[in-house]
């Protein structure tokens, strides 16, 4: 399955930071999503299909996917912030439900189960036992998350900045087991506020510099990497759109050249008369008076 047909729009379903003496929580097969963190103490993961047992310490996470047939225990005392979600859209997903002990089969539930991310092309499969790229990051994400959770019954905005979270949650989750080839052309999108940022500024000089402040780059450096993102430079390429911008001008409007030449962010009449000869081999009037005629 390809991932980019999914729409990722977390759903939480429960949320909340769990304190408990030992605990034994039986065999459940999962719908949704659990994404567990050991504050405190120490838990025990059994996935019962591929007979695997994972000891979970302080400072470690842990991903159940939908799926999963599992054993929880908590073999001491333990803290553990977690959150039961969905990852993706489902029309169903306020039929879904957190399974509890016992609930293994899922047949006749086969529209509320979430996608598995192992099964979702561009990923790398993503271990139980997962490590973030920045724990201290993540841990505070998903704090932040159940705390907007617990006050969420106080209002709206509380449970929109707990979805929020839980978005925010998901790509630091996710980050480190895309696969590298899938990911897009880094400078493509690097610079792909341009051609919107050009729009907006069409009538004002062209300045570099403030582009290349806004990419984060050094105007040398966001030279090089326009011309390979665009193939050419920045002023041809803003030309480019100044004259295409003139020439519907030209074809749509009663405008007069100066007013033309101010709208497209040329200095004077005279600046845009030369540059528009220059580049098309007629002159503004030529080619709007060649326009009206082939009509």
């Amino acid at each position: 399955m390809n991932a980019t047909q999914l729409d990722l729009v977390p759903y939480i379903r429960s949320a909340a930071n769990a304190i408990r003496k030992p605990f034994f929580l039986g065999e459940r097969t999962l719908l949704d999503y659990a994404i567990l963190y050991v504050q405190e103490g120490t838990m025990r993961v059994t996935l019962t299909r591929e007979n695997r047992v994972f000891s979970i310490t302080s400072g470690q996470f842990c991903l159940l996917q939908p799926g999963d047939l599992h054993i929880l225990e908590g073999t001491t005392d333990t803290i553990s912030p977690y959150v039961h979600m969905d990852l993706f859209y489902n029309p169903h997903r306020e039929r879904s439900f957190v399974t509890l002990p016992g609930q293994i089969q899922v047949a006749g539930q086969e529209e509320l189960i979430q996608p598995r991310i192992s099964d979702l092309e561009g990923f790398e499969q993503v271990p139980t036992l997962f490590t973030p790229r920045n724990k201290s990051a993540f841990v505070e994400t998903l704090l932040a998350l159940i705390q907007a959770w617990d006050d969420g019954a106080c209002g709206l905005l509380n449970r929109m900045k707990a979805h929020g979270a839980a978005l925010q949650l998901i790509f630091q989750l996710l980050e480190p087991y895309v696969e590298e080839e899938r990911t897009p052309n880094k400078s493509h999108s690097l610079l792909g506020w341009v051609t919107s940022y050009f729009a907006l500024h069409i009538s004002e000089p062209l300045r570099v510099a403030d582009m290349a402040k806004r990419a984060n780059l050094s105007v040398p450096r966001f030279n090089v990497v326009f011309r390979e993102t665009f193939g050419v430079s920045p002023y041809h390429y803003f030309l480019t759109l100044r004259l295409k911008h003139a020439k519907e001008l030209l074809r749509t409007s009663m405008l007069t050249m100066h007013e033309i030449a101010d709208y497209c962010g040329f200095t004077d009449n005279h600046h845009f008369a030369n540059t528009f000869k220059r580049t098309t081999g007629v002159t503004p009037g030529q080619y709007r008076a060649g326009m009206n005629e082939s009509e």
